[in-house]
C-alpha cells in the first residue's frame, strides 16, 4: 500500500493532509484532551461496557457448567451413601423409605451461590 497522506475531518477525506502520526510528539493540551473525550468517549464507554458483558456471560456459563458438574457428583454420593445405610437398616423398611426420602430431598435441594 502506498504512503499516501490522507487525514479524516468529520466525513470527509482529505487527500495530502498531514497525519497526526506526523506531527512532532506534544504532550496534549487540556483543549485536546477534551476534545476527544467528547468524541470518542462515548465509544470507548460502549465498548469498555460490551468487554464487560462478554466477560460476565463467560463467567456465568462457566460457574454453570461447573455446578451441573457438582450436581451429579453429589447425586452419585448420595446414592452410594443411601445404598450402603439401606444395608445398615433392612431390618427396617421405615428407616430405609425415610432414609430414600432425605436422599432425594438432599439432590433435588438447589445449591446456594
Amino acid at each position: 500500500m502506498t504512503k499516501q497522506k490522507e487525514a479524516v475531518e468529520g466525513a470527509t477525506l482529505i487527500a495530502d493532509a498531514p497525519r497526526e502520526s506526523d506531527a512532532a510528539t506534544e504532550p496534549a493540551s487540556r483543549e485536546e484532551l477534551f476534545r476527544f473525550v467528547d468524541r470518542y468517549g462515548d465509544l470507548i464507554d460502549d465498548r469498555v461496557a460490551e468487554i464487560i458483558d462478554e466477560a460476565v456471560d463467560e463467567a456465568i456459563t462457566a460457574r454453570a457448567a461447573r455446578r451441573r458438574r457438582l450436581s451429579w457428583a453429589r447425586l452419585c454420593v448420595v446414592v452410594a451413601a443411601l445404598c450402603g445405610v439401606s444395608v445398615l437398616l433392612r431390618e427396617t423398611p421405615y428407616a430405609v423409605a425415610a432414609t430414600w426420602l432425605a436422599g432425594a430431598l438432599i439432590c433435588t435441594r438447589r445449591q446456594g451461590s
